[in-house]
């Protein structure tokens, strides 16, 4: 199929940005980021402000080396947290104060050490202490290692009930940290999103299938990797507030565009090249037919980026050739 030959040697002809960083201030060290502020070496993430070494956070403030976190202000080295306040070294929290090397707490202040309580306030290692107590021997608990730490934490989580999927206000909803969903399948870490699969990494999705990295009111959109604001749109990559898009990659403000690359505020474009709406649709049509015919229509376009530069190669190295 022509077409696919030649918008393979479009996408590689194509000039690309370094970073894709939207309506940031004084954030210019960010990638794949919307409306930060005074934020260094984040990524993937939104609304947030004076957060350094993050990705996946959203709505955070005063936040250094944590990830997956939204609403919390003064969070250091913490994954999966939610509306939490100076907290360290913890995950899977929310609504909590002041707490440290905790795991899966909620509506909890002042602990060190503890794991699955609720609305518990001045723990140790999951044992009450009174709050002069506490304060008395928190500097004392401060100055042992990380190791010895986590190994009376591990002991901890060893002989608590742990939740097999993290769930909250949700509606025939499965997989896991999903939350104020409706009607998901096999999604995770989402957050209001409805008549979804097969998703991760999404926030406020309706009516969409096999995206990832999808922000805030997307919707009946397929086989895409971060987006905002986009609507009918498929096998698209970096499309952010635009419509009725297909094959396409790092276009803004655009609608009905159809295999194009770079594109701002276009419409009625086919492999980089303007149309009539007349011929465009028809010439759409075409294409289409000629891909179904040949069982190519349907499939998102492998990356032209090395994946060794991608943010996956940070977790999980590429396999050995050979």
């Amino acid at each position: 199929m022509d077409f696919l030959k030649d918008l393979e040697l479009l996408r590689y002809q194509s000039p690309r940005i370094a970073l894709v960083n939207i309506d940031a201030e004084n954030s210019e060290y960010a990638s794949y980021c919307y409306k930060n502020k005074e934020c260094y070496l984040i990524y993937a993430s939104d609304y947030n402000r004076d957060c350094i070494n993050c990705y996946f956070i959203y709505h955070c403030e005063d936040c250094t080396d944590s990830s997956y976190c939204q609403g919390s202000t003064l969070c250091y080295n913490c994954v999966d947290m939610e509306g939490c306040y100076d907290c360290l070294h913890s995950q899977d929290c929310r609504n909590c104060t002041e707490v440290e090397y905790s795991y899966d707490m909620v509506g909890c202040m002042s602990c060190f050490g503890c794991v699955g309580l609720r609305q518990k306030q001045f723990h140790v290692f999951n044992e009450k202490v009174t709050q002069e107590e506490y304060k008395k021997r928190l500097p004392e608990l401060r100055k042992m290692t990380a190791e010895e730490i986590m190994k009376r934490v591990n002991e901890l989580r060893a002989r608590t009930p742990i939740l097999y999927m993290h769930q909250l206000q949700n509606e025939n909803c499965l997989g896991d940290y999903v939350f104020n969903s409706k009607n998901c399948f096999a999604c995770f870490d989402i957050n209001k999103c409805e008549d979804c699969m097969y998703m991760n990494n999404t926030i406020e999705c309706r009516d969409c299938m096999d995206c990832s990295n999808f922000y805030f009111d997307n919707e009946l959109s397929y086989e895409c990797v971060a987006g905002t604001y986009c609507y009918n749109c498929n096998f698209c990559y970096s499309v952010f507030e635009s419509q009725n898009m297909e094959y396409c990659e790092q276009c803004y403000n655009s609608s009905d565009c159809f295999g194009c690359i770079g594109l701002k505020r276009k419409q009625y474009y086919i492999l980089n090249k303007p149309h009539s709406k007349e011929d465009y649709f028809k010439k759409k049509a075409e294409i289409i037919a000629a891909l179904q015919q040949e069982g190519l229509y349907g499939e998102a376009l492998p990356s032209t980026y090395p994946y060794a530069d991608s943010l996956a190669a940070t977790f999980w190295p590429a396999p050995a050739v050979g």
